[in-house]
């Protein structure tokens, strides 16, 4: 059996046991954080949540619905309304950001069909599946976009682009245009 080092007078070397409490401090840290972060990526099976069976937005994500942003913002397109969801379930808690929004397919597919009401023959040819979902992300105040995108890039390599775009110079103070009236 191991014995502990001891030092000439016969008592365990002090150097031992500080190195043991190191040990085991780093370990307790390990285990919280894996505890904490739950070993989540944007890649993991969709959770079993009313937010992804019911197809309901996640707790602090909403839907975009005609709001119009433009205090600088960072938009991530994915390829399907499951990806889109799972992604802004994890940006819904992120403290860097200040707003999650959603666009689901089909309601990409509705704008598109408003903004191109008078192109009949684009209109035949479009299909709901061929557009993106959407996750409209406005960042926390002093959040530098280009870096926040890149970061964003980073941690969510399936989806499809993440873009941003800055403060439009007439922006107003609240950071949102007067919501306009859909034609169609």
């Amino acid at each position: 059996m191991y014995e502990p080092a001891q030092s000439p007078d016969g008592r365990t070397n002090h150097r031992v046991l500080v190195i043991l409490a190191v040990v085991v401090l780093v370990g307790a840290l390990v285990a919280v954080l894996v505890w904490r972060l739950g070993g989540r990526t944007d890649t993991a099976a969709p959770t079993n949540s009313p937010a992804t069976t019911t197809n309901r937005s996640p707790a602090g994500v909403q839907p975009l619905a005609g709001r119009t942003f433009c205090s600088g913002s960072i938009r991530i397109y994915t390829d399907t309304d499951t990806g889109m969801l799972r992604i802004a379930q994890t940006l819904g808690t992120d403290s860097r950001t200040a707003g999650v929004f959603t666009v689901t397919k089909q309601e990409s597919f509705t704008q598109f069909k408003r903004e191109f009401a008078d192109q009949p023959s684009l209109l035949n040819i479009a299909r709901p599946e061929a557009l993106p979902a959407e996750v409209f992300v406005l960042p926390a105040a002093h959040i530098d976009l280009a870096g926040f995108a890149a970061q964003l890039r980073t941690q969510f390599p399936t989806a499809q682009t993440v873009d941003w775009t800055p403060r439009s110079p007439t922006c107003p103070a609240s950071g949102q245009f007067p919501p306009s009236t859909p034609t169609g």
